[in-house]
């Protein structure tokens, strides 16, 4: 009888192990705010306040053999449908994709709903996403994730020099309505030791536009550049992120149709105190059209994290934007929190 039980205790024992190797592996993390709108250049939003979420996460991640994995990502917000009546928290599919490790030695292949290579390596270095995005992710310069397909490795052994292609509908995560396609491509360098250096670019085709003035059919497409550089020395990182896009034809000026020209610059820093103190600073500028005057914006942002444990962070910071074509400035305190699980 002795024998009986503990076969039977094995075999439950054995079968439960098996079965947990086989789920999927949750994960996830929350951040937002007590947000004050101390001075705004909306009027009607000066003086706002309140709780709000700006990011929940939930993440399945599971292993399907040895060389293949996959991901699904839920990703919710209080602020994507501020201005809809539903009064409902915003939820949508933030990643589902297929990973096919070493498709080839050294690289991967992703196929589905995926990050994209602009600043995906210049965010995690950044880490402090729940104070604010980067400077292209801010300004919508480039989609935090597409649907298509990616190719990622080493160019080198031991990951010196990395690379990264996509491509993909240009539509995040929405449903393809056109033709059209955006191609992807970064490179990143860990040549000198404490340096990283990452550079950018993408290609994007539109339809093509009818030129009223004189009466002829005119191309679109747009590109965008950018470089990254970052210096990390024990518990202090300084890094400075720069783009420019062109839109061709993007534009009309007088009943002139004209590329469209953007740039920006981000500068910032953080320096940890031990293990629990972080002090962060960060100054970005933004110009949405070189051929219009005034169109551009400084921001400005200063932080101090705290981190009670290790993945729980409490950070009052502030936000102040300056606008070049004289509008209010925006000056915003907020204390924000954010946890990993």
């Amino acid at each position: 009888m002795k024998i009986f039980f503990h076969s039977i205790t094995t075999f439950f024992l054995i079968g439960a192990s098996v079965f947990s190797q086989n789920l999927p592996k949750f994960s996830g993390l929350m951040f937002g705010d007590y947000f004050y709108n101390l001075s705004y250049h909306n009027s009607s939003d000066e003086g706002m306040n309140g709780f709000q979420f700006r990011r929940i996460f939930i993440t399945a991640d599971y292993t399907i053999a040895e060389n293949f994995n996959s991901r699904f990502r839920l990703e919710a917000d209080n602020i994507s449908n501020r201005n809809s009546t539903s009064n409902k928290m915003n939820v949508w599919v933030k990643d589902a994709y297929l990973e096919w490790v070493n498709v080839f030695t050294g690289s991967n292949l992703y196929i589905g709903l995926s990050p994209t290579p602009a600043f995906e390596t210049s965010t995690k270095i950044w880490n402090h996403r729940f104070i604010e995005k980067t400077i292209l992710d801010y300004n919508s310069i480039v989609s935090a994730r597409d649907m298509g397909i990616d190719l990622r490795g080493n160019l080198i052994n031991g990951g010196k020099i990395k690379y990264w292609f996509k491509v993909g509908n240009n539509m995040s995560g929405g449903p393809e309505n056109n033709k059209y396609k955006r191609f992807y491509a970064s490179f990143e360098f860990y040549l000198l030791k404490n340096f990283i250096f990452i550079t950018y670019g993408d290609f994007t085709t539109y339809s093509s536009i009818y030129d009223e003035v004189n009466k002829t059919t005119l191309k679109t497409n747009s590109n965008v550049l950018s470089l990254f550089l970052n210096y990390k020395y024990k518990k202090f990182s300084f890094g400075i992120e720069s783009f420019l896009r062109n839109i061709k034809n993007g534009f009309k000026n007088q009943n002139v149709i004209q590329d469209l020209n953007s740039y920006g610059i981000s500068l910032w820093a953080y320096h940890s105190i031990g293990d629990k103190f972080t002090f962060i600073g960060r100054y970005d500028f933004f110009d949405g059209n070189a051929k219009v005057n005034k169109d551009g914006y400084s921001l400005f942002i200063f932080a101090f994290d705290y981190k009670p444990t290790q993945k729980v962070h409490i950070a009052p910071n502030f936000e102040l934007t300056k606008y070049e074509n004289g509008n209010k400035d925006d000056f915003v305190p907020r204390l924000t929190f954010f946890w990993e699980f």
